[in-house]
């Protein structure tokens, strides 16, 4: 039964086990009532990310895809973690431009006495263009002899900017 509330309470009124317990009653119903709407997880009050200074979700997505096109390596992964090689000491040389798909179909990497070190070769395009192998040689230090050699198929996620490889 809701709580009956009396406002016409005298100074000489006598208080009656009847209003105390509608009193206590009262209090009671009115803590359930904070205790539910305490409990809620609806957003009963229609409270926005912005009146809170929360990040919206086209917010956080913003972010997100402005640390993924990042290419300044933010967090300092080495190519020692990622088992790639380091091509500091090396000359890049590059041949074979495809300008429809922006980029060199060969690209040798020298050592500074010029030596080769590593040469690789995108090949099999498909009817879009988008090449579907990759050879990768790797050559011992006279820079003649292939000491090993990776052949990698190419898979092109429209939603990645790089095609994703596995070895074949």
């Amino acid at each position: 039964m809701p709580y009956q509330s009396k406002t016409n309470w005298k100074y000489d009124d006598v208080v009656t086990e009847h209003d105390l317990n509608r009193i206590e009653g009262g209090i009671v119903e009115a803590q359930e009532k904070v205790n539910s709407h305490a409990s809620r997880t609806d957003n009963p009050h229609g409270v926005t990310p912005e009146q809170i200074g929360a990040e919206t979700p086209t917010g956080v997505q913003a972010k997100v895809n402005a640390h993924a096109n990042r290419t300044d390596n933010p967090h300092g992964v080495t190519c020692e973690q990622i088992g790639a090689i380091r091509v500091d000491p090396f000359d890049a040389f590059r041949d074979d431009y495809d300008a429809i798909q922006g980029l060199f179909c060969t690209v040798e990497l020298r050592r500074a006495d010029g030596k080769l070190y590593q040469k690789a070769v995108q090949s099999n395009p498909d009817t879009n263009g988008k090449y579907q192998r990759l050879m990768v040689k790797e050559y011992d230090e006279t820079g003649e002899v292939v000491i090993k050699t990776k052949n990698l198929e190419l898979i092109h996620d429209p939603n990645v900017k790089f095609p994703l490889w596995r070895e074949v």
